[in-house]
């Protein structure tokens, strides 16, 4: 014995209807490619009910995003055990999510860190000159880091400075 044998009866129309929401929403939420394209206008085509009901769902979303802010509807919604219930499971994952303030302020700090400690070693490393001496009567080719050589007459000295 069916329990609702109205539904049963209109399967075929609310099963059009429903693969029309589909068409919608994924029309309404993604770029299709080609071939999707190609697909909803055969679908399209098939059956005039299948551009009434994309037409309908065009309507239902029109009408519910006009009601999005009727304080009967968000006073209605806001009293709801399915919104009591999004509420909760909200609240307990909050305590799992770390606060978007406290995160911001810890992010700054670690940029700061970084770049303070990237340029203490920088200066440490790169800004101090290096000096090569050629004592009396010696003559010597220094090798430079860059690959460059530099010939050290005697009694000289060279201070090589990179940045």
């Amino acid at each position: 014995m069916e329990k609702n044998p109205k539904r049963h009866q209109n399967s075929d129309a609310d099963d059009k209807l429903t693969e029309a929401g589909e068409w919608f929403l994924r029309i309404e939420s993604e770029s299709l490619s080609s071939e999707e394209m190609d697909a909803f206008a055969d679908w399209i085509e098939t059956d005039d009910v299948h551009r009434k009901n994309l037409d309908l769902m065009g309507s239902v979303w029109s009408a519910m995003d006009s009601l999005k802010d009727d304080p009967l509807v968000v006073g209605t919604a806001s009293k709801s055990p399915v919104w009591e219930r999004a509420a909760e499971k909200f609240r307990r994952i909050g305590g799992l999510v770390p606060n978007v303030a406290w995160f911001r302020y810890a992010v700054v700090a670690v940029v700061l860190i970084l770049l303070v400690g990237g340029i203490w070693l920088a200066r440490d490393n790169s800004f101090t000159p290096e000096t090569f001496k050629a004592a009396v009567g010696e003559q010597k080719t220094v090798y430079l880091s860059d690959g460059s050589s530099v010939y050290i007459d005697t009694d000289s000295a060279v201070s090589v400075h990179f940045t």
